[in-house]
C-alpha cells in the first residue's frame, strides 16, 4: 500500500487513480466525522463526497501529506455547517436515548433491530460533542488513537482522554453494538464511496472529451494538415500559479458562461499561435518564430492587428464549441469574450484560488507544444458540478 506521501504528489498532479486511494483511505473518517456533527449516516455520506470533490478542485492548497488529515477534516465541517443552516434534522428523542447510559437495563431488551440505528445515534448525541466525535471516529473503522488524533488535529492524549470519558459514560453492552453498528455503515464496506467520486471527477473529463472531435477538424483545417487532438492532462492548480505558467506572452482568452458567475480562460500556446498563422510551417520555422517573438520588447507587441484577427477568426469556434460540449449538462450562454497577450496584464481578484486546468495538445508530425488549455476559476465551476453528476 502506498504511503500518502506518494499518493499526494501523485494526486496533485492530476491522478484520478491516486487521488482514488486517498479517498478509499479517508472515506470512513470523513463520514465518521460528518455523522457526529449531522447525526444521520446518509447525509453524512452525501457531505463527505462533496466535500471530497471540493478536496480535489483544492490539492493545490496542501503542501504535505501531514497536513492533509486536518485540511480534508476542515472542508467536511464546512459543507456539514452549510447543511445544519439550511435544515433541522429529525431524530429519537434524548429522552429515549437515556435509557442506553449506564444503568439495569440491558440494550438488547429495549432495542429491536429497526431501531437499533436511530436509537445508537441518539444515544451518542447525549455525550459531549467532542466525546461523540472521537467514539465516531474511534470505532466506525477501528482507527487508532493517533489517527483520529491527526485528523482531528489534536494531541493523542486529548483523543485518549475524550475516548475514556465517553466509555466511562456508557455501557458495556452499548460500546459494543456502537462499534458494530457504525462498522455496517461505514463506506469502505464497499466501492459504492469511492466509485461515486471517481465519476463526478471523472465527468469533468469526460465532459471535455466531447470537444476533441470538433477541435481536430477545426485545427486540421486551419494548420492545412490533418491533427490529432487528445487531453494531456486535468488537474488543478492555484489562479496566479497558472498565471505564471503562461509566460511572457500568451494568446489568453477569457469569458464569461452564464449563468455560472466568474471567468472561464482559454489560452492558445506561443507554438499553436505560430502554427495558425504559418499554416505551412514546419516544426523548426514555428520553434524559430516563437523565439523571435519572446525576444520581443514588452510594450512592443508580438502580434500585429492582423495576427489577433486571425487568431480570433479560430478562437470563436473553439468557444462555440465549448458551450456545444456543455449543452447536453447545462445550456450556457458564451459572452464577455476578451483577450490579453501579455500575461503580467490578466487581473488576479485572488491569485491563491483554486481551478481546474483542462490541457489539450494538438499533435501534427514534426511539430512540438501545440497545446491549448482552459481553465475554469473553482468558485465558477462548483455551481456546474451537480449538473455533471
Amino acid at each position: 500500500m502506498e504511503e500518502l506521501e506518494e499518493l499526494l504528489p501523485r494526486a496533485q498532479n492530476g491522478d484520478l487513480e491516486a487521488y482514488g486511494e486517498i479517498v478509499h483511505r479517508f472515506q470512513d473518517m470523513a463520514v465518521g466525522y460528518a455523522r457526529s456533527i449531522l447525526k444521520d449516516a446518509h447525509l453524512a455520506e452525501d457531505v463527505a463526497q462533496e466535500a471530497f470533490i471540493e478536496a480535489y478542485l483544492n490539492l493545490s492548497r496542501v503542501y504535505s501529506a501531514h497536513a492533509f488529515p486536518g485540511w480534508l477534516r476542515k472542508i467536511v465541517f464546512k459543507f456539514c455547517n452549510r447543511l445544519t443552516r439550511k435544515k433541522q434534522v429529525q431524530f429519537v428523542s434524548l429522552e429515549a436515548a437515556g435509557e442506553l447510559r449506564s444503568g439495569d437495563k440491558s440494550p438488547a431488551e429495549i432495542l429491536d433491530e429497526k431501531d437499533a440505528q436511530n436509537l445508537v445515534q441518539a444515544t451518542l448525541e447525549t455525550l459531549p460533542e467532542q466525546e461523540r466525535t472521537v467514539v465516531n471516529l474511534f470505532y466506525i473503522n477501528e482507527f487508532s488513537q493517533r489517527e483520529v488524533a491527526a485528523f482531528l488535529e489534536l494531541p493523542v492524549t486529548t483523543v485518549n482522554f475524550r475516548l475514556h470519558s465517553a466509555r466511562k459514560q456508557l455501557k458495556k453492552e452499548f460500546i459494543k453494538m456502537t462499534r458494530e453498528n457504525l462498522q455496517t455503515q461505514r463506506p469502505s464496506k464497499d466501492q459504492k464511496f469511492a466509485d461515486k467520486v471517481q465519476d463526478d471527477l471523472q465527468a469533468i473529463q469526460k465532459l471535455h472529451n466531447g470537444l476533441l472531435p470538433p477541435l481536430q477538424k477545426l485545427f486540421s483545417k486551419a494548420l492545412g494538415r490533418e491533427v490529432e487532438v487528445e487531453i494531456r492532462e486535468a488537474h488543478q492548480r492555484m489562479f496566479g500559479h497558472y498565471i505564471q505558467s503562461l509566460g511572457k506572452y500568451c494568446c489568453n482568452y477569457c469569458f464569461k458562461m452564464e449563468p455560472l458567475e466568474g471567468w472561464v480562460f482559454l489560452d492558445l500556446s506561443m507554438p499553436l499561435c505560430a502554427a495558425i498563422l504559418q499554416p505551412d510551417a514546419d516544426g523548426e520555422t514555428i520553434k524559430r518564430q516563437v523565439e523571435a517573438n519572446l525576444a520581443t520588447p514588452i510594450g512592443v507587441g508580438w502580434m500585429t492587428q492582423s495576427d489577433i484577427d486571425a487568431l480570433n477568426s479560430n478562437a470563436k469556434p473553439i468557444i462555440e464549441a465549448l458551450e456545444e460540449a456543455w449543452r447536453p449538462v447545462k445550456e450556457m450562454n458564451i459572452t464577455d469574450i476578451q483577450i490579453e497577450t501579455v500575461p503580467s496584464f490578466i487581473y488576479m481578484d485572488k491569485p491563491t484560488d483554486s481551478t481546474i486546468h483542462i490541457e489539450m495538445e494538438v499533435k501534427s508530425a514534426g511539430c512540438e507544444d501545440l497545446t491549448l488549455s482552459l481553465c475554469y476559476l473553482r468558485s465558477t465551476l462548483e455551481p456546474a458540478l451537480p449538473d455533471l453528476k
